[in-house]
């Protein structure tokens, strides 16, 4: 039973450490501008990045030579993004729980779009 509750201990503990890795990881990447080249491959520059374009940001990012510096943030993020993704599927009724799903989705498509203009500019 105690080995038990410390497994249930350890990985809340890790899950917790693992989303505020992910939330300063976006954080320092959503200070970073996007380039108009890469707003222009998704949505026109003044509708800004919706969340529904980090798949293709991925999917683009897959086809750019890897870098190796930015690999790790990228799974962190990628799996991050499930996160608000699984709680929009309750947010549908709670209006406040929605707009920050869609917030935290947005920051990882920003995320994803910093990683493809970087990505684009070392190949250069």
């Amino acid at each position: 039973m105690i080995s038990l509750l410390l497994l249930v201990i350890s990985l809340t503990a890790v899950l917790q450490f693992g989303i505020a890795y992910c939330r300063s990881v976006i954080a320092i990447y959503s200070e970073c501008e996007v380039s108009l080249d890469t707003q222009t491959l998704t949505r026109p520059p003044e509708d800004g990045l919706p969340a529904q374009d980090f798949p293709l940001l991925l999917n683009l990012i897959r086809l750019c030579p890897h870098t190796g510096d930015d690999a790790g943030r990228l799974v962190a993020v990628r799996l991050y993004y499930r996160v608000p993704r699984a709680l929009a599927l309750a947010g549908k009724r709670t209006p406040r729980l929605a707009d920050w799903t869609r917030a935290e989705q947005a920051s990882c498509a920003h995320f994803a779009a910093v990683t493809l203009d970087r990505r684009i500019a070392a190949e250069v």
